[in-house]
């Protein structure tokens, strides 16, 4: 049969196996979305291994993403499972319908696409998780990625998820085509490659020995050349992934983090103390450079009355970042507990100066000069706070105070 014979019948094949797969196929996609959803969670424990952070659920058309991360009882992204149409049944269809393939190498050639597809598929999920984290979820990317490694998972999931839909089914026709010898191996058979080959031998075409030896010492020249640049060409590739996969193990970590610390709060605001700090550790362990995790750390420290160890936990949190005021009333009062009232003071009017509507400072500052035998000058500050604030929780607690520490005035008379 011809070219163009072929051609027309493989074009005939594929549009009648295409509407028949799309209908198969909407009885298999969810008992098939289960099975890449069970295999996807099983590759993300290993790569969250000893802290679960995230965890795929395969739900009609949707395999939803639920993170720890997200508090608010939504799931923190989705993955359409209908998109897998496009990848699964032309490409299936492509096997079924290809011209001059024996059935005993088209059966397992079917069976190798589909396995493929199950482990892309996979692979295309935890790309999903892994650009939700760097881009989707915006506090926490803008925590633990920079805007390079986010478009770096942008770009990813845009190849998992888009382009493969054009790209896989093209990948298997040009497979096919190349294992049947080309173009040239669909126009002619086996019997035809033989009979112009006994014409060339009968036409004398014949190699003299000398340019053999010639060919043969060239082709292994051409051979070791070949191999050492695929050998130089793999070192690069397998460089290349050992450092992006322990650049993304480094990511896991940090989500892995970011959960143990809201865990951590969580245990705190329960009265879980122990539990919170050693919570607390873990996250520090995992992320030193997280904020959160530090200032968390001291909470736990001086509600264990570890008011040292809180100091330092604290002015670590704020020198990763500066900007958080709350940490500054908690360093301050970890430093007065500590025996260093002195320094907490300072830290505390310093503070009061660059914050001045952070008015929980002064509260602290005012406790903290009556408890040191100036209760003189916390009134006035006390006084100052019930005229600015009014009607405030701020307020309400310096009205409590200020009787107290009217008591402990004793001006100089």
């Amino acid at each position: 049969m011809s070219l163009a014979g072929r051609l027309g019948l493989f074009i005939l094949k594929l549009a009648v196996l295409i509407p028949l797969l799309y209908w198969g196929w909407s009885l298999v996609q969810p008992s098939y979305s289960a099975t890449i959803t069970a295999l996807a969670n099983l590759l993300l424990g290993l790569e969250e291994w000893g802290v679960r952070v995230t965890r795929l659920a395969s739900s009609g058309a949707l395999i939803n993403m639920w993170s720890a991360l997200r508090t608010d009882g939504q799931p923190a992204g989705s993955f359409d499972a209908k998109v897998l149409h496009f990848y699964i049944v032309p490409s299936i269809a492509i096997v079924l319908a290809f011209p001059s393939l024996a059935w005993r190498r088209r059966l397992p050639i079917l069976g190798a696409v589909i396995i493929f597809m199950v482990c892309f598929h996979v692979l295309a999920l935890v790309v999903q998780v892994e650009f939700t984290y760097a881009v989707s979820m915006a506090l926490v990317a803008a925590r633990n990625y920079s805007p390079a490694e986010a478009a770096v998972y942008d770009w990813l999931r845009s190849a998992f998820v888009y382009l493969a839909i054009q790209a896989l089914p093209a990948s298997i026709l040009v497979f096919l085509v190349a294992i049947s010898g080309g173009i040239a191996g669909l126009t002619a058979g086996a019997a035809g490659m033989d009979s112009l080959s006994e014409r060339g031998k009968e036409a004398g075409m014949h190699t003299p020995d000398f340019w053999k030896v010639r060919s043969r010492v060239a082709d292994r020249s051409r051979a070791s050349r070949n191999r050492s640049l695929a050998a130089a060409a793999l070192l690069v590739v397998l460089s290349t992934l050992l450092y992006g996969g322990c650049r993304h193990l480094r990511k896991v970590n940090y989500r892995q983090s970011e959960k143990l610390c809201v865990d951590g709060y969580a245990e705190l605001e329960a009265g879980g103390n122990e539990r919170a700090l050693e919570l607390f550790r873990l996250s520090v362990h995992l992320k030193p450079t997280f904020p959160d995790a530090h200032a968390g750390l001291g909470y736990s420290q001086l509600r264990t009355s570890d008011a040292a160890g809180a100091a330092e936990a604290f002015a670590e949190a704020l020198r990763l970042n500066p900007a958080e005021t709350t940490w500054i009333d908690g360093h301050a009062k970890a430093l007065a507990y500590s025996g260093r009232p002195a320094e907490a003071m300072r830290l505390l009017t310093d503070s009061i100066g660059r914050a001045p509507d952070a008015t929980y400072l002064r509260l602290t500052l005012a406790e903290m000069m009556a408890a040191t035998g100036r209760a003189c000058e916390a009134i006035t500050i006390l006084e100052r706070l019930l005229l600015e604030m009014g009607d405030s929780h701020e307020s309400e607690q310096a009205s409590r105070m200020l009787p107290r520490v009217r008591r402990q005035c004793t001006p100089w008379r």
